[in-house]
């Protein structure tokens, strides 16, 4: 098989998007105008008429570049409307030409590997009617939706993108990395300005007050949970189950894959358990191949 190492200006992304639509494995992570957002010069390895094809994500650092997971991109790895071998995967991983890489690949990357390489994540499929999908929630999360419907808040389809950057800004559960908000901020007006996301919100009765918001990514059959945010009040009045819960509700019974995300968060974990969904795994890959000191700068 031969492997083409592509610089980001050799890439033809109109036959590269058109692969990743029709891939087996495809995901929006790897489409080019998401790469470019999260991975502005981001490379490439195919092979000819692109039917196997790998983004490679670089980044700089002290002069040197090397490869690592973007930010808001879960899974990358080898794409294909092909089979992909675990000697593919091999081939690939042969010609990623940097010393030092850390990659999330796709759920459809199978090697064998050691169990502490794959990560969780979360999947919901919504072809069953809503009673079945409910039935399939635990107690907890049942309890938790009893108890959001007792609270005086109702869930919202349409929240602007500005009201959503103002929210998760005051709301954040973790120290965003350096970088992290600008490139949120620019998916977030370009998913706006495609039409590819909705942002659900849920918000107090009398005083229209926000309690809780996330970001829904469209992309083919799969809906991508993105950046959930929930105020203190939020969490005590259980919104974002009380969210889940209808939009479960009203896409029930549709070709509709609810992907979590997933999370090695046990807490995190246990929440998107309790509404039925099935983990799904995929591989991490990393090497370190350069010198002393570097290989200490770097990791």
């Amino acid at each position: 098989m031969k492997i083409k190492y592509l610089k980001h200006n050799e890439i033809n992304k109109n036959l590269w998007d058109d692969k990743i639509n029709h891939a087996l494995n495809g995901t929006v992570y790897a489409m080019s105008w998401y790469l470019d957002i999260v991975s502005p010069n981001w490379e490439a390895l195919v092979t000819d008429d692109y039917k196997f094809l790998m983004p490679l994500p670089v980044k700089s650092k002290y002069g040197f570049r090397y490869l690592t997971q973007p930010a808001l991109s879960q899974q990358l790895g080898v794409f294909s409307d092909l089979e992909i071998t675990e000697e593919i995967l091999q081939e690939f991983i042969n010609k990623i030409p940097y010393k030092f890489y850390r990659l999330q690949f796709n759920s459809g990357n199978y090697f064998e590997q050691n169990p502490e390489s794959l990560r969780p994540n979360y999947l919901l499929s919504l072809q069953k009617f809503y009673k079945e999908i409910f039935a399939g929630y635990n107690q907890n999360c049942k309890r938790n939706i009893k108890k959001a419907q007792s609270f005086s808040q109702t869930v919202y389809t349409d929240l602007k993108t500005s009201e959503f950057w103002d929210f998760i800004q005051q709301h954040l559960n973790f120290m965003p990395p350096k970088g992290f908000m600008p490139i949120l901020k620019s998916l977030l007006n370009k998913l706006d300005k495609e039409n590819f996301a909705e942002i659900w919100s849920v918000r107090e009765n009398n005083t229209n007050e926000i309690y809780a918001a996330v970001l829904l990514v469209k992309w083919e059959n799969k809906v991508y949970y993105l950046m959930p945010s929930s105020s203190d009040k939020g969490k005590k009045s259980q919104a974002m189950v009380l969210l889940l819960n209808e939009f479960i509700e009203q896409n029930s019974e549709t070709n509709i894959i609810l992907d979590f995300e997933g999370s090695s968060i046990s807490g995190v974990e246990r929440f998107y358990k309790s509404f039925g969904a099935i983990p799904e795994f995929y591989p991490v890959i990393y090497y370190n191949g350069l010198g002393f000191p570097f290989n200490k700068i770097i990791k």
